[in-house]
């Protein structure tokens, strides 16, 4: 019904190409951390609360990161996206597409996924396509059951720490929503000192009736989800 390019850096001269090939620039927000400096003065840069929450994680020692390197073991991040997901009431990719990218891009070094536990409880996961020199957030979500344990941002100092100290140049976060909109998932990628940029996408509709519908769909079923949800609360 539609094509979404998700641009990561400016479209500069093709801009022009994409408007004559019938695409619309849509602004939307992102973070980018340049990792031009050692992973010490990065850490500086994330705001003083955060820098106090991932010291006092660590501390407590409670949280433990690991990367997936058993195909197996994806089922447990899985686990953990579709629920959160499910509470968003936003659909999320069936599990085989994680699974082809862990048989593709994993032997080639081109994903990385990480998994925080809590005990022996999977409580957050990062997903990571990497790029030349560069590492952008794909998904990432944690169980809110276990937020006290500040799983999240100690996952995300992790990898931000791991793609500097592997000779990695840039960290992005993969959207910040749009520019007009509150968004909480902008909030907390706020906190960790990147740049904001607007580099924006392009679309292009090839069946504006079809996508009306399904937006129409997709709207009544959300509401339906939810008054389902607060009825049994």
């Amino acid at each position: 019904m539609f094509t979404e390019l998700r641009n990561h850096s400016s479209t500069g001269t093709i801009s022009s190409l994409l408007s004559e090939q019938g695409f619309v620039y849509e602004e939307h927000l992102n973070y980018q951390i340049g990792f031009q400096r050692p992973a010490e003065e990065i850490f500086k840069s994330i705001g003083p609360r955060t820098r106090k929450n991932i010291r006092r994680a660590l501390n407590k020692g409670a949280v433990r990161i690991r990367e997936i390197k058993d195909k197996t073991e994806l089922v447990k991040g899985y686990k953990i996206l579709r629920k959160t997901y499910r509470v968003a009431q936003v659909p999320l990719a069936d599990r085989s597409l994680f699974e082809a990218a862990f048989d593709v891009l994993f032997p080639a070094g081109m994903v990385k996924f990480f998994l925080a536990f809590v005990h022996e409880d999977p409580v957050a996961v990062s997903i990571e396509l990497l790029y030349k020199h560069s590492m952008c957030g794909w998904y990432g979500m944690m169980d809110r059951a276990y937020r006290s344990y500040l799983s999240n941002e100690l996952l995300t100092w992790h990898i931000l720490e791991w793609g500097s100290r592997n000779g990695y140049q840039l960290y992005d976060f993969g959207g910040a929503g749009r520019p007009q909109e509150k968004y909480g998932v902008r909030d907390f990628k706020a906190k960790f000192g990147g740049g904001l940029v607007s580099f924006g996408r392009h679309v292009c509709v090839h069946q504006p009736g079809r996508l009306r519908l399904a937006d129409t769909a997709y709207r009544f079923y959300r509401r339906m989800r939810g008054s389902g949800r607060e009825k049994h609360e």
